[in-house]
C-alpha cells in the first residue's frame, strides 16, 4: 500500500498475500495518478488501484492492469467513500477473480457522480455467480460515460475468450437518486449471464441513452439496454428511454430489452439486428424481444419504440411492444426470403405496429411480383391490423427504396401466419435528379473557359502581339444560376495563359496561339419534387487543360476565329437530404475527360475616328465523356454531355483618351443541347437541361490608371450579366507591365 495520494505505480509478480492491493489510499484527500499491476500470484482480498476516505473526495484516472495471477475478491480502479469516480480504468488480459466483481469507478455512498470510466476485459475469467463487471457504479449519483468492452474485436470464436458467471454494467445507480445515462457495454467474444448498459435500482431516477452492443460471444440469459428494475430488488419507478441495444453476432438464450422498468415508462428505445445472430428460438421458452417491457400494467412500454431488422434469417420467440418495425432488406435479399420467423406456439401479434422497409443498396434488384416475407409465425396465426397494416390490405401501399437508386412499390399482403411485401412496381427515385445537377454544372463551368478565351482571350491574344509581345494570361470569375428544371449555382475562377505570334499573310494577318487552362469552383444545386422531398447539393469542380486558337483579320474588316481545347475535369459531390435506407448522405467523385471548341465570323466596322462596331456570331460545342460511379451499392452510368451553344452580338468600342478606352456589348445565345443523361440498373434519370436563351451585357474598360507615375502598366477590367437560362455575372481582369 502507498500512503501518497497520487503518482504510484504499484507491479505484483509471482507474489501472494492475505490482504488486499492499494496503488494509494488516503483518508483525507483525492487520489490520482496511481498504477497497480498484477501479473502474477495470489490476492487473497481486494485489488484497488486507489482508495479515499475523504468526504466529497474525487478518484481519478487510476488504472489497474492484470495480466496473470488470482484475485480473491473485487478489484476498483479508483474507490471513492462519498465521492465521485472520473477516467479510472480496468484491463484484464488474464487471471482469475475468484468471487465479486471488477469495477472501473465506484462510489460507495452518497450522490457523487461516477463518469468517464473503462473497464476493458480481453482474457481471465470472473468465477462468482453473483459477479460483475461495472464500468461505474454510484449509490446514488450520477452514473454517465462508462463503458464496459468485453473480449477481442474481430475474435468473435476465439480459444480462451474471457467469462464472466455474472453480468456485464456499463453504469450501475444502486439506490435513490441515482440516474445511469449514456453508458455503453461492448461484447464481441466469451460467455456473460446477462448485460445491462445502464441501470438504477431503487428511486425514479431514470435510464437513458444507454447501449449495448453484441458483436459476438454468448449471453446465457438476457440483454437489457436501460432498465429501471431490478429481479431481486424491483421498487424503481424511473423511466427507461432512448436506449439502444444492437446486435451484429453471437448467441443470445434469453430475452432482449430495449428497455425495462417497474412502473415507469419505457418508451423510444431501439433494438438493431444486423447479420442473422442466434436466438434461442424454442417454441415454449425462446428469445422475446421487446421494445419495452414493465411490471406495471399501466406503463407505456411502446411508443417510440423501434425494431430494425437489417438481414433475412432472423429467428425469435416473439416480438412485443414496438411502436415500429423498420425492414431494411439486404441487397442479396431475393424472392420469398424471410426476414424474421416468430416460434411461439401461441403464434404472434404485431396489431398497432407501424412497418417500413427500406432496401439496403447494393446491384441486384429485386423484380416486379417477387414476394418478401417479413414476419412469419410459424407455429400459430399472426396479427396483423391498424397503424399501417389492416384487415384489407389489398389497397395498402406503400414505397420503398433500393440505397438511393429505385423506388419500389409494395402491396402489403398478409396470409394467416405471414405478413408480406409484394414488388407491384420498380422506378427510378426522382430524387436522382440531383446527382445529374453536378455533371450539368461542371459542363457550364467549362463552358465558361470557352467563353472566356473566344470573348477575351483571344483578344489579349491579338493585342499582345500588336504590341510585339508573345505572352497572353487572362482570368475571369464570377457565379451564375442556370434554369435546368430546378437549378445549380456555379461559382469560380477561369484562368488562361499562353503565347502566341502573328504571321502576315496575303488576306490580311494571322495570330495562332497555344495556351494552358485551368478553372476553380464550387456549386450548390437545388431540386423540387412535387411528391418527395426537396434535395439541395453541393460540391467542388476542377479543370485542367491545354488548347490551340487562331484568329485571321481580313482587309475589309472581317475576320474569322476559332479554338480547340481537351482536359480533364473533376467533380464532387455531397447531400445530407439525399439519404439511403441507412440514413447515410450521399456523396462521390467523378473525373471525365472534356473536349471543346469554338468557332467565329465577324466583322470590325469603323463608325467614327475613336469608335468601332464589331458584329459577330459563334458557334460553342463542349463535350464531356461518360463515367461510372458506384453509389451505396448501386451502378450509376453518367451518360457523355454535349453541349452546342450560337452566340450573335455586337460590341461597340470608343477611346475616350490616350490612356482610356471603353466598350460594351450585347449578345443573345442560344444552348441547343446540355442534356446531362444517365441511368441506374439500366433504367433512365430524370435528366436536367441547360437548354435555352440567354441575354449577355457585356462592359468594360481598359485603361492606363498611372499614366504619370507608371506609364507602363495597363489595366482592363470587364464585367458580364447574364438573363434568361443563365443568370448571373461574371468578371475579366488583365493586368500588365510592359518592361
Amino acid at each position: 500500500m502507498a500512503d501518497n495520494a497520487t503518482n504510484n505505480e504499484i507491479i505484483y509478480a509471482s507474489e501472494s498475500i492475505n490482504g488486499s492491493v492499494w496503488g494509494a489510499r488516503s483518508n483525507s484527500d483525492d487520489v490520482s495518478l496511481n498504477n497497480v499491476t498484477i501479473q502474477s500470484g495470489n490476492i487473497g482480498e481486494f485489488v484497488y488501484g486507489a482508495y479515499t476516505d475523504g468526504s466529497g473526495k474525487i478518484a481519478t484516472q487510476n488504472t489497474i492492469n492484470l495480466t496473470g495471477g488470482t484475485i480473491g475478491y473485487s478489484v476498483y480502479g479508483g474507490y471513492s467513500k462519498n465521492g465521485s469516480a472520473e477516467n479510472n480504468s480496468v484491463l484484464m488480459q488474464a487471471g482469475d477473480i475468484t468471487n465479486y466483481s471488477v469495477y472501473a469507478g465506484y462510489v460507495d455512498s452518497g450522490n457523487g457522480s461516477v463518469q468517464l470510466n473503462k473497464v476493458t476485459i480481453t482474457g481471465g475469467n470472473l468465477h462468482g455467480t453473483n459477479s460483475g463487471v461495472y464500468g461505474g457504479y454510484s449509490s446514488s449519483g450520477l452514473v454517465k460515460d462508462n463503458t464496459v468492452e468485453f473480449g477481442t474485436a474481430g475474435t468473435p470464436n476465439a480459444a480462451g475468450a474471457p467469462t464472466v458467471a455474472g453480468v456485464l454494467f456499463g453504469g450501475y445507480a444502486a439506490e435513490s437518486g441515482g440516474q445511469a445515462t449514456s453508458n455503453t457495454v461492448t461484447m464481441h467474444n466469451g460467455q456473460v449471464k446477462r448485460i445491462y448498459a445502464g441501470q438504477v435500482q431503487k428511486g425514479s431516477g431514470n435510464a437513458t441513452g444507454n447501449k449495448v452492443y453484441l458483436h459476438g460471444g454468448y449471453v446465457t440469459e438476457s440483454i437489457h439496454g436501460g432498465a429501471t428494475f431490478d429481479v431481486f430488488d424491483p421498487p424503481a419507478s424511473g423511466a427507461a428511454s432512448k436506449n439502444l441495444v444492437e446486435i451484429t453476432g453471437g448467441k443470445v438464450g434469453g430475452n432482449i430489452f430495449g428497455g425495462e422498468s417497474n412502473t415507469g415508462n419505457a418508451t423510444n428505445n431501439t433494438v438493431v439486428i444486423r447479420n442473422a445472430p442466434a436466438f434461442n428460438d424454442d417454441a415454449a421458452s425462446g428469445t422475446v424481444i421487446f421494445g419495452g417491457k414493465a411490471v406495471s400494467s399501466t406503463a407505456d412500454v411502446r411508443s417510440g419504440n423501434v425494431l430494425q431488422l437489417h438481414s433475412t434469417g432472423i429467428r425469435a420467440n416473439d416480438v412485443k411492444n414496438f411502436e415500429h418495425i423498420q425492414f431494411y432488406l439486404p441487397n442479396s435479399a431475393k424472392h420469398d426470403d424471410t426476414v424474421l420467423t416468430l416460434s411461439n406456439n401461441a403464434g404472434a401479434d404485431i396489431t398497432n405496429t407501424r412497418i417500413g422497409v427500406g432496401i439496403q443498396g447494393g446491384s441486384s434488384a429485386l423484380r416486379p411480383n417477387d414476394r418478401i416475407n417479413l414476419v412469419r409465425a410459424e407455429n400459430g396465426s399472426l396479427a396483423t391490423d391498424n397503424g399501417n397494416l389492416t384487415n384489407d390490405t389489398s389497397g395498402m401501399h406503400f414505397t420503398a427504396t433500393q440505397g438511393i437508386a429505385l423506388n419500389y412499390r409494395f402491396m402489403l399482403k398478409t396470409d394467416p401466419y405471414t405478413l408480406y411485401a409484394q414488388v407491384e412496381q420498380i422506378g427510378v427515385t426522382p430524387q436522382n435528379k440531383s446527382l445529374l445537377e453536378s455533371q450539368a454544372g461542371t459542363t457550364a463551368f467549362i463552358n465558361q473557359g470557352a467563353d472566356l478565351i473566344a470573348e477575351h482571350g483571344i483578344q489579349q491574344a491579338l493585342l499582345e502581339t500588336q504590341l510585339g509581345k508573345n505572352i497572353f494570361a487572362i482570368a475571369s470569375g464570377g457565379k451564375s444560376r442556370y434554369k435546368t428544371g430546378s437549378h445549380v449555382d456555379v461559382q469560380g475562377a477561369n484562368i488562361v495563359s499562353g503565347f502566341s505570334a502573328a504571321i502576315p499573310n496575303t488576306a490580311g494577318k494571322m495570330v495562332l496561339g497555344a495556351f494552358a487552362e485551368a478553372g476553380f469552383g464550387s456549386y450548390d444545386s437545388f431540386n423540387s419534387f412535387s411528391q418527395a422531398s426537396n434535395i439541395t447539393a453541393n460540391g467542388s469542380t476542377r479543370y485542367y487543360g491545354a488548347g490551340m486558337l487562331g484568329h485571321q483579320e481580313f482587309a475589309n474588316g472581317m475576320y474569322i476565329d476559332g479554338s480547340l481545347r481537351a482536359g480533364r475535369v473533376e467533380s464532387s459531390y455531397r447531400s445530407t437530404d439525399l439519404e439511403n435506407a441507412l440514413g447515410h448522405s450521399t456523396s462521390f467523385d467523378s473525373n471525365r475527360t472534356y473536349y471543346s471548341a469554338h468557332m467565329g465570323l465577324g466583322k470590325t466596322l469603323k463608325v467614327s475616328q475613336q469608335g468601332s462596331l464589331d458584329m459577330y456570331t459563334k458557334l460553342f460545342y463542349t463535350r464531356q465523356n461518360a463515367d461510372n460511379i458506384t453509389i451505396f451499392g448501386d451502378p450509376f452510368t453518367f451518360d457523355a454531355i454535349t453541349s452546342r451553344r450560337a452566340r450573335l452580338g455586337l460590341r461597340y468600342s470608343h477611346k475616350t483618351s490616350d490612356t482610356m478606352q471603353i466598350y460594351a456589348g450585347l449578345a443573345f445565345e442560344r444552348e441547343f443541347n446540355g442534356k446531362a443523361k444517365g441511368s441506374v440498373h439500366g433504367l433512365q434519370m430524370d435528366a436536367p437541361s441547360l437548354k435555352g436563351n440567354t441575354g449577355i451585357l457585356d462592359v468594360g474598360v481598359r485603361l492606363k490608371p498611372l499614366p504619370t507615375r507608371q506609364p507602363n502598366l495597363s489595366v482592363d477590367i470587364g464585367a458580364q450579366g447574364y438573363a434568361g437560362k443563365r443568370q448571373g455575372g461574371s468578371a475579366t481582369l488583365r493586368m500588365r507591365y510592359e518592361f
